[in-house]
């Protein structure tokens, strides 16, 4: 493993008697693909959830190249590095693909729109969302509105937002959910990519991609991280087989 990015001790989230994560132990190395996986209910979005900070924990600590962020907002840890990808496409439907990410970049920069004219006129801006899309593979697209594009390509968009922050660390919450073998196969390589830039963590359903992606995998299952390790080590563990993927799945 790399130099830790990433420290996680002992989290936890309760919601009334079901711990959701439970005491939860993770190490992510710098620029690592580190996959979280489990079946559903196992606590990997609520985990998610935690290390953005749009929920807080009950107890442990979140450490990121050092600093404690346990107790930062979700804001703050943007400003931090931390950025996210969601489980349901979040864009602005109406407005282009440049429209969209430049209010990412807006809001990273703090200049809100403070602005005499419009923030398109701001050339260094323009160039910083012209250089996220063009990191998801979109410049073509960039003048069209995003309800026109395919389920595939505003899943790129939303990464694009992510990484119109400067993230140091992208957590990637299900970015291949809804998507055909093609937008499939385009997303796979477009995470492979983007690891030269971010720390990523990793939630997905789809074990082929997991196991091409991950440099490390960890298992869930009840909130409790049970494994860490190699894809192929997780491929052909006893304990992980009987917990979650199956005899068949891991051939």
């Amino acid at each position: 493993m790399n130099a830790p990015a990433l420290q996680v001790k002992q989290l936890v989230k309760r919601y009334g008697g079901v711990l959701a994560t439970d005491h939860v132990d993770l190490n992510v190395g710098a620029n690592e693909i580190h996959a979280l996986i489990g079946p559903n209910g196992a606590g990997k979005t609520t985990l998610v959830h935690q290390l953005a900070g749009s929920l807080a924990s009950d107890s442990g600590s979140i450490s990121f190249h050092g600093q404690d962020i346990s107790a930062m907002p979700m804001h703050r840890r943007v400003l931090a590095g931390v950025a996210r990808s969601h489980q349901v496409t979040s864009v602005f439907a109406n407005y282009s693909v440049l429209h969209n990410v430049l209010l990412a970049v807006l809001a990273r920069s703090g200049s809100g729109f403070r602005f005499s004219g419009s923030p398109f006129d701001e050339q260094a801006l323009v160039d910083d969302a012209r250089h996220a899309i063009a990191l998801v593979g979109l410049q073509a697209k960039e003048h069209v509105p995003a309800h026109a594009l395919s389920h595939g390509e505003q899943r790129r968009v939303e990464i694009a937002l992510a990484l119109a922050t400067r993230p140091k660390l992208l957590l990637l919450d299900e970015p291949l959910a809804g998507m055909g073998p093609a937008d499939t196969g385009e997303m796979v390589a477009l995470i492979e990519q983007l690891k030269v830039h971010a720390t990523i963590v990793l939630v997905e359903h789809d074990m082929g991609a997991v196991f091409r992606l991950a440099d490390r995998i960890s298992v869930l299952v009840y909130g409790k991280v049970i494994a860490t390790d190699t894809p192929d080590a997780i491929r052909s563990s006893a304990t992980v087989r009987q917990a979650y993927l199956g005899e068949e799945a891991v051939h």
